[in-house]
């Protein structure tokens, strides 16, 4: 059994990749953009002694962070989370408060006119548990531009099914979006796919136990599906804006 010692912000794919049955992953302590699946039986490690300050964290932009299709894989001390970053375009002069804004007064909010061409996307309010509220967006053709008052207008991707604004994810948008907390977005927008959580489990047979990890920041932290199995150990499941398990 191996040990493939993943460097950080390295592509841990091709590590899987050539990964045997029982083989380990470790990943040093930093970030790491990317949705993994796992198919084989391994252990992915965060750091040995879970002490880090700066933990391994996988951090996916398109679909679960993780997701589980083997039996018996381990994860230990890693935290991942699952959010859509922006690309940004030309800012405009102006922001709107007159469609779903929330949170400081100034913080500007969604204006129907900012939006792009979406001849099937249509606008409509909508609310989550723990108080927070957002507007939903949907339509396979629905693109959506952003003004946070403080930052730049932001350019999303279409989404899938609908698009859901909450003010999670702030401060990983930071680092790759802006740059620096003086552009800080108000307004992070989930793109609600099916897929859209920390950690996938899906399938018969596909187990999993995690150790001292941190699942968060999605719409759903776990989603275990069509008899899939796991096991939590000292784990922390949090800030997801419909389920922590599914």
């Amino acid at each position: 059994m191996a040990v493939h010692e993943v460097s950080a912000g390295a592509k841990i794919f091709p590590f899987l990749e050539a990964a045997r049955e029982g083989d380990t992953i470790s990943l040093a302590p930093g970030k790491y953009f990317e949705s993994i699946t796992l198919k084989k039986q391994v252990e992915i490690r965060g750091n040995a002694s879970c002490t880090a300050e700066d933990p391994a964290h996988i951090i996916s932009s398109g679909g679960p962070a993780v997701r589980i299709l083997a039996p018996k894989v381990v994860i230990e001390c890693l935290t991942f989370s699952m959010v859509h970053f922006a690309e940004k375009r030309k800012s405009k002069s102006r922001t709107s408060s007159r469609n779903s804004s929330y949170g400081a007064p100034d913080s500007g909010g969604l204006d129907v006119e900012d939006f792009e061409d979406h001849s099937q996307g249509s606008l409509q309010p909508a609310e989550y548990p723990g108080g927070y509220r957002g507007t939903t967006f949907s339509g396979p053709g629905s693109q959506a531009a952003m003004s946070s008052g403080t930052g730049p207008d932001t350019m999303w991707s279409p989404a899938i099914k609908s698009q859901v604004a909450t003010r999670r994810d702030v401060d990983a948008c930071v680092e790759v979006c802006n740059g620096s907390a003086t552009n800080l977005l108000e307004v992070i927008i989930m793109v609600g796919s099916p897929s859209t959580t920390g950690m996938l489990v899906e399938g018969y047979g596909s187990q999993v136990v995690m150790v001292r990890c941190a699942v968060g920041e999605g719409l759903n932290g776990l989603d275990v599906r069509d008899e899939g199995s796991i096991m939590l150990d000292n784990c922390e499941v949090m800030g997801n804006a419909q389920a922590g398990l599914k």
